[in-house]
Order: structure tokens, then sequence, then C-alpha cells
């Protein structure tokens, strides 16, 4: 659907914060020579590879210093830890007597979907979107087989924020809330998409606009009213738009919440894809990245690109002071 050239600008009401983001793509099987395994060590642990000193890293960290043997240290749900040459380790940790053999694995601790929260069931589906299932083997007679998940790179986008512009991509949960009057678009509020048909945003954000209450949502867009911006939106209708039972319209923020079913399930792309649903009582960050489309300076002129701004968390004693 084309964007109108002339349109209402953006009002910033809502704000979402990002989590995860990569790309689509399918299954990728590699057959590596390794030379060794170390399988009981762990992230930052010493290690020998190829008879040189080395520190266990992330293979996502290190891949681009292997050449084509790999010595294997342990394995996360998500990858593997390798032993990455490393100098100026002191060799401490094991003689080459006891060094452990390829085959010893460490136990890996995996959520269990069955008893986890909807939130951390859908999380955990969604961001496989992101990885390449990889499979490991060394050369030998009875090889260990082993699969874990690789990042993929065609979409990784490096985040830098206060108030900067986004890149296309960079935020694939974004949702921008839409109002149609006779051919012109609007949009007064912003989201975040957290399964294939439904939108987290405000509960205020269900208003009239002159006359009209929002009628679509526009997913996977860097900039509302241009089409050469990289992006590839898509426009979907709203089915339905639930409240919090106990919001109450100019009366403070308190459950200022609100759920949006879209008509139709969407296809995730590199640029729409849901956000994971923070599932703990208690923050463990002290940033955090808000997006939107809004003002770019009190009183200013509104952006109709995507904008993102780190901002401080403070825990709930302090804000009540």
């Amino acid at each position: 659907m084309a964007k109108p050239a002339t349109a209402r600008r953006w009002t910033s009401r809502c704000r979402s914060m990002p989590t995860w983001m990569s790309s689509v793509g399918g299954v990728l099987i590699l057959l590596i020579h390794m030379q060794s395994s170390t399988a009981a060590l762990k992230e930052n642990d010493p290690c020998r590879h190829s008879g040189e000193l080395g520190v266990c890293r992330r293979y996502s960290a290190c891949k681009d210093r292997l050449q084509n043997r790999i010595t294997i240290c342990s394995y996360t749900s998500q990858e593997a830890i390798v032993c990455c040459p490393d100098a100026g380790v002191p060799d401490n940790r094991y003689d080459s007597d006891d060094r452990p053999i390829w085959g010893q694995q460490p136990q890996q601790t995996a959520v269990n979907d069955r008893n986890a929260r909807i939130a951390v069931k859908k999380c955990n589906e969604y961001r496989k979107l992101s990885y390449n299932r990889v499979t490991l083997s060394a050369l030998t007679l009875t090889p260990t087989v082993v699969t874990y998940e690789v990042p993929k790179c065609d979409n990784i986008v490096k985040l830098i924020v206060g108030g900067n512009v986004t890149k296309p991509g960079e935020f694939p949960h974004m949702a921008a809330i839409g109002w149609r009057r006779g051919g012109v678009d609007s949009f007064d509020c912003g989201g975040s998409l957290i399964s294939d048909q439904y939108v987290l945003t405000a509960a205020h954000c269900y208003t009239e606009v002159d006359g009209e209450l929002p009628s679509f949502v526009r997913l996977g867009d860097q900039n509302l009213f241009r089409e050469d911006d990289g992006a590839k939106p898509k426009d979907v209708s709203i089915e339905d738009f639930i409240r919090h039972p106990d919001f109450v319209r100019n009366q403070g923020l308190y459950n200022d919440i609100g759920l949006i079913k879209l008509v139709r399930p969407v296809t995730f792309s590199n640029f729409i894809r849901p956000a994971c649903l923070y599932d703990q009582l208690q923050f463990t960050v002290d940033t955090a990245v808000a997006t939107g489309y809004g003002l770019t300076e009190d009183h200013g002129d509104r952006s109709d690109e995507l904008l993102k701004v780190s901002l401080n968390i403070y825990d709930n004693q302090l804000c009540s002071r």
C-alpha cells in the first residue's frame, strides 16, 4: 500500500522497548574439522588451541580468528564456546595429560516449555527465527555430532542510541497505529508486535481523532511517509482493541495498557518480527531503549522517521519519593 504524500504527522504517545532482532532463514549444516574438545571449560576460561594459549569465547565473537580447526570448550543453549587464540593467558588450568577429550559434553539447561508461562514459550518460539541451526562433528572414526544455534548475520544492526534515527529493520517489533480519514493516513500512537496477530499498546490510544477510531496498524516501517527508506512495511486492519478493564481516561497513567488484535496473522520478515515480553518481576538492567515517531525536542518538529533514545531505569522506591 502506497504511503500518501500528505497526512497528519505522528504524535508520540506510546513507547516500547526493543528486544531481540535478526533474520529468517533455513537450516545450515556444517561439518568442521575439530582438533579437540575442552568441554568442561566455561566462557572466559583459559584453554589451548593448536598448541597455543587461548580463552574460551562464544563462537560468534571468535569466528573471524579461527581457521579450519576449532577447539570446543563447551556449549550454551545458543551457540558453542570455542577456544579463541589469545596471547598472554596464564596456562594454569590443566596439564596436557588431563585435558578433557572430545565427547565430554556438559548438561544443558533448557526451559521446560510445558510448564513455562505463555510469554516464555512464545519468546522461545520466535527467537528461533533469529538463529541458524549448525551441526558440528569431529572427523574421527566415531564422531560426536552436536547441534547448536548461531545468530544469523544478514540483518545485524548496531544499536547506537541518543535520539538518533533508526535503520530499517533495527526495531522490527515497532508498530504505528493509524487512523484513516478520507484517504489520508495519520499516526497518533505506537506499540510493539508481540505475536503474529497482537500488538501491545496503551489503552489511551483507543480514542477518536476527528470522529474516527484507529483502524489499522503499520508494521516494519522506518519513515511513515516515504517509500525510498529501505523498509518493507505492511498495513493490517484492526479487528479488536482490548483495553485494561480498570483504565480510566484522564485519571493518571494507571492501567494504561491495551492489546490490538489484527484482522489476520502477519508474516514475519527482517522488518516485521515480535518482541519478547519481559517475564521477571524485577529489572536487571539500568538502561532501556525507547522508540517512536515523535517529537525531536520539546515543542519542536515531529519526526516521520522512527527514532530511538536511551533511557535510565529507576526502581519504584526512588520513583515514589
